[in-house]
């Protein structure tokens, strides 16, 4: 479950101090609906894209927001 910042708390908050899990979140999210992103949404996803990109890519997390845990139910 996301449990950061929305959005429009985000858009005066410089990128670069975005949390990585606030990054990840609404890259996810955007990128599900790019298709239908006006001309301000798209630039906001290329801004979050470059920032996931300048610190190096997303880590991978076991179970995170959008990565289910390594349960296994043999």
């Amino acid at each position: 479950m996301y449990v950061y910042r929305q959005l429009d708390e985000l858009k005066s908050v410089p990128y670069e101090q975005w949390t990585i899990e606030e990054l990840a979140y609404h890259h996810d999210t955007m990128s599900r609906f790019n298709a239908y992103l006006n001309e301000e949404g798209r630039t906001i996803l290329g801004k979050v894209d470059a920032e996931i990109r300048s610190r190096g890519g997303l880590p991978l997390y076991d179970g995170d927001y959008d990565h289910p845990s390594n349960v296994h139910y043999d």
